[in-house]
């Protein structure tokens, strides 16, 4: 991941992370990847880039990852939908588009969640959050986007300063609306794409499950996808990429705090501090003995300023990301757990297996890939390549 396209913020001994830092990362990451083409999937002892023409659509997996020096590092699968580069500025583009009957049906579904969330948090949401759903759900794709865009520069999530109104536990559901609609709209490629991975993730998932979805392909289509994403029918989707937001942890207590644990706000201020102090004993060790392997990871910004620890950047909120996840493995026990990675998360790595389009996060770690499920993996990719 280039991270010379993402926003740094200091951090320091204060509340965690505000969500408006990470949802900027991920924006403008994204939009990255759509201008430029490019994908890049980073795992313990490789990068690999893979450079697609402009205007390809792409949805990228990571199958498995290196387990022990005898295990195979890597590899990857690409599913590519949509027509070649410059194909859309042939033809003319519409405006409104007929979605299929599960996804009107999704959007009305997350317009009732959202006036629950509202009346729930008592959150006096703007009007044109409405409109945005509104919109949505008649496939107007297209003003949707730009009602959406709106409400996002409203809100102040790209400068800190955060309209309540509008940024709240009620973004979220207009956040998972917007990530269907780009993956239905004219210009995202071929829709049957989006509905083969979020039906087949769905599918592969056992009932009552915990489900991390990383990216938004990964987050959205399973959510659009459920029987009723809200009432965790038939598995709750989370996403670990904002776990350090607080609105969001607020979202997913509304949401689903009845049925699992949900890290509170003193689990989430506990994480944070947790980093600063591992951060601050590693940025020591390599400070002193220069001629050892450093410690902080490469992007991680710590440093110390008027006798305080501050980091800053895109590794030390997925850190904090980590250890969240962390807790939520831990005081689920009687659950499984599923995950389709973006950033990756160290802790995870022993414990999981390919499943399909995702991983299973197994409750003990593994020190190897079993012959069975190498070949089982093997024999799911080829089938999905040679489609």
């Amino acid at each position: 991941m280039n991270r010379e396209d993402t926003e740094t913020r200091s951090l320091s001994k204060a509340p965690p992370l505000p969500g408006p830092l990470l949802h900027q990362m991920e924006e403008r990451e994204n939009a990255r990847r759509r201008n430029s083409g490019i994908v890049e999937t980073v795992a313990p002892q490789i990068i690999h880039t893979i450079l697609l023409p402009r205007g390809t659509e792409f949805m990228l997996h990571r199958l498995t990852m290196k387990r022990t020096q005898d295990c195979g590092i890597i590899f990857l699968a690409l599913l590519l939908a949509g027509s070649a580069a410059g194909a859309d500025s042939k033809r003319e583009v519409p405006s409104k588009i007929d979605l299929p009957p599960k996804i009107v049906s999704f959007i009305k579904g997350k317009e009732a969640h959202a006036r629950e969330l509202e009346r729930k948090l008592e959150l006096n949401m703007d009007k044109d959050c409405w409109t945005f759903l509104r919109l949505a759900g008649a496939g107007d794709w297209r003003a949707a986007s730009r009602t959406f865009d709106r409400l996002e520069k409203r809100s102040g999530r790209m400068s800190g300063e955060t309209e309540p109104e509008i940024w709240n536990a009620g973004w979220q559901p207009m956040s998972e609306v917007k990530m269907i609609l780009d993956a239905f709209c004219p210009t995202s490629g071929s829709p049957e794409f989006a509905t083969a991975v979020g039906e087949g993730i769905v599918r592969s998932i056992p009932r009552g499950s915990i489900y991390f979805g990383g990216t938004d392909v990964g987050r959205g289509l399973p959510t659009a996808f459920s029987k009723a994403h809200a009432d965790a029918d038939p598995f709750f989707t989370l996403t670990q990429n904002q776990f350090a937001d607080g609105t969001y942890l607020k979202y997913l207590a509304a949401t689903y705090g009845k049925k699992v644990y949900v890290p509170s706000e003193e689990d989430s201020q506990k994480c944070f501090t947790e980093y600063l102090t591992d951060a601050q004993k590693r940025l020591d060790h390599d400070r002193k003995f220069h001629n050892e392997p450093r410690q902080l990871k490469p992007g991680e910004d710590v440093r110390i300023i008027d006798n305080k620890v501050q980091v800053s950047g895109q590794v030390a909120v997925m850190a904090i990301n980590g250890l969240l996840a962390k807790i939520i493995f831990d005081k689920n026990p009687g659950k499984d757990f599923y995950v389709e990675e973006s950033f990756p998360l160290d802790w995870m790595y022993p414990h999981l297996t390919p499943h399909g389009l995702i991983f299973r996060l197994n409750r003990e770690t593994l020190p190897t890939l079993s012959p069975e499920v190498v070949a089982k993996d093997r024999e799911f990719w080829t089938k999905q390549t040679g489609k």
